[in-house]
């Protein structure tokens, strides 16, 4: 059932019309900012703190399903957690974004390119504007797929409801805190195995000789960062023979690097049809077990 469920909010989010949502969820900061409001707050152990802002909610809207899950013969938490899934999936949908940003670099408008992947596309703002500037986008873009699509859909799977919550809430909180290095620990112990499953896909849809030993090396990397993983094994997928691929500068040559965008597409495309083959096996699995 949990692949069914899985398959119907994809291919919700794949065929309806959502409006396109940033990273940062509205719901989560006001949650957070009652707790800031607590002055003992501030003092409590970072333990402490993850687990009054991600593992209680998590815990109580766990029981809550559970609660209602005798009423209507199973189907109201059925339709919640299709729900719930279409809600964080689409937070991984940049398409429309996307677009503007491939045109602007088209038209070699890098300042228009520069302001459409901070608004739309989630891209933090650095001293090098230009010079990594598509590096830092397909970096971004790769990571946020990965975070709000990936990661939900793996941890739903493994653990319910309560996975799907846990990974969300964590994101946020990871999101809030990133100043502070032990407060995203714990979003890293929930990356850990599914950004190296992300890596494998990458290794398979791509040039595998190149990047299955670029894989191999991030395999027991604990404090590799998660984004440099899945950027650095994809540009191995992409790599011609057995030269290490090169990007294009943004202000050098950037249509070049505009082109480039739609190989990682290309790759980002196979991957996630590899994924969407394992849950349609799995669901017509599910149907016949």
């Amino acid at each position: 059932m949990k692949f069914l469920i899985v398959f119907i909010a994809v291919l919700l989010v794949w065929r309806l019309p959502f409006l396109e949502r940033s990273t940062e969820s509205a719901g989560f900061k006001k949650w957070l900012s009652l707790w800031h409001k607590i002055n003992a707050f501030k003092g409590f152990n970072r333990h402490v703190k993850y687990s009054l802002v991600v593992l209680a909610p998590t815990i109580i809207a766990v029981f809550g399903f559970c609660y209602i899950q005798p009423y209507f013969w199973g189907l109201a938490t059925l339709v919640l957690e299709i729900l719930l899934l279409v809600y964080v999936l689409i937070h991984a949908d940049v398409s429309r974004h996307l677009d503007q940003y491939q045109q602007e670099l088209t038209e070699c408008n890098l300042e228009g390119a520069y302001e459409v992947a901070k608004k739309g596309l989630s891209l933090k703002e650095s001293d090098e504007e230009f010079s990594t500037l598509n590096e830092r986008v397909i970096k971004t873009l790769l990571y946020r797929w990965f975070s709000y699509f990936f990661l939900m859909i793996f941890w739903y799977v493994l653990a319910d409801v309560g996975g799907v919550l846990l990974a969300w809430l964590s994101v946020q909180y990871a999101q809030e805190n990133t100043d502070d290095e032990k407060a995203c620990v714990y979003l890293r112990i929930l990356e850990f195995i599914p950004a190296r499953l992300v890596g494998l896909t990458f290794v398979l849809a791509g040039n595998l000789k190149h990047s299955l030993p670029v894989w191999r090396h991030y395999l027991k990397l604990w404090y590799a960062s998660n984004a440099d993983l899945l950027f650095n094994i994809g540009t191995a997928a992409l790599a011609e023979g057995k030269e290490q691929r090169q990007w294009s500068c943004a202000n050098e040559n950037a249509a070049g690097a505009a082109a480039e965008l739609e190989e990682w597409q290309r790759l980002h495309f196979y991957s996630v049809s590899i994924w969407l083959v394992i849950i349609a096996i799995a669901t017509l699995g599910g149907w016949f077990l």
